[in-house]
């Protein structure tokens, strides 16, 4: 049973970069001064759901607030995706 969170370790960090490729390559940041970093993902056991968490650095709360508007309006198409390149 010691396997089981090595493999979700595994498979929460294998998550973080592929969110983080995401957003990186669809300009979810309205500008240059603006960093989002994916700070933590949890996996449930079953691997059927995961939450991420995103940190917002730089700008003022009108470009915060359109980054995590752009990451709620893109979080199907990056699903899609993960689900593609992931399987």
């Amino acid at each position: 049973m010691g396997a089981a969170p090595d493999r979700l370790t595994r498979v929460n960090e294998l998550i973080k970069r592929e969110v983080s490729d995401l957003i990186y390559r669809n300009n979810i940041s309205p500008s240059a001064s603006v960093l989002v970093s994916v700070t933590e993902v949890r996996t449930s056991v079953d691997l059927r759901n995961a939450t991420v968490s995103v940190s917002v650095f730089g700008g003022d709360n009108i470009a915060r607030r359109m980054v995590l508007e752009n990451l709620n309006a893109a979080r199907r198409d990056f699903q899609s995706v993960m689900a593609k390149t992931l399987g």
